[in-house]
């Protein structure tokens, strides 16, 4: 089937001496991408100056804070692991037995050195596995602290309480 020409007005055959475009082209205001301008670049102004004193409280940063609380934690497990060793000894010179059976095992067989042999590679297991954790995950590092503070703490009072109790 053979298409014919329609044929158009005159006034579509030329517009202003010049003939239109067939098919009719929309045209529409010129859009022009947004201008992408690289952001401003600002140093970051150092931090202020520790006074003789020490810095005040105000501007040290949160990462100095955790790491402040997070020694705090540390030396508060070496602590209670030192009063489980010392309240262990009370509690086996006054008759009571030991109530871990490995810990138990070990102090039959090589005497009190091996308690604090255990004690010495718990504790410096925990410290290098606090500071790995701590190097990503600095909360969840000192979450972790507490809560083996909090069972050493409970080893010493159940101690303390056994020790009193004879």
């Amino acid at each position: 089937m053979l298409r014919t020409a329609v044929p158009r007005e005159d006034h579509d055959l030329e517009h202003e001496g010049r003939p239109l475009p067939w098919p009719p082209v929309m045209r529409s205001p010129v859009m022009r991408p947004p201008v992408m301008r690289p952001p401003v670049m600002r140093p970051v102004p150092p931090p202020p100056r520790a006074r003789s004193g020490g810095a005040p409280a105000a501007s040290r940063t949160a990462a100095q804070r955790r790491a402040g609380g997070l020694s705090l934690w540390l030396a508060v497990y070496i602590v209670l692991n030192i009063g489980d060793l010392i309240t262990t000894n009370l509690g086996l010179h006054s008759g009571l037995r030991e109530g871990n059976p490995l810990m138990r095992a070990l102090l039959g067989q090589f005497g009190f050195g091996s308690l604090i042999g255990y004690k010495l590679l718990v504790v410096a297991a925990v410290l290098v596995g606090i500071h790995m954790l701590s190097r990503r995950y600095a909360r969840l590092a000192t979450i972790t602290l507490i809560i083996c503070n909090v069972l050493v703490g409970l080893a010493v009072l159940l101690n303390i309480v056994q020790y009193v109790a004879l």
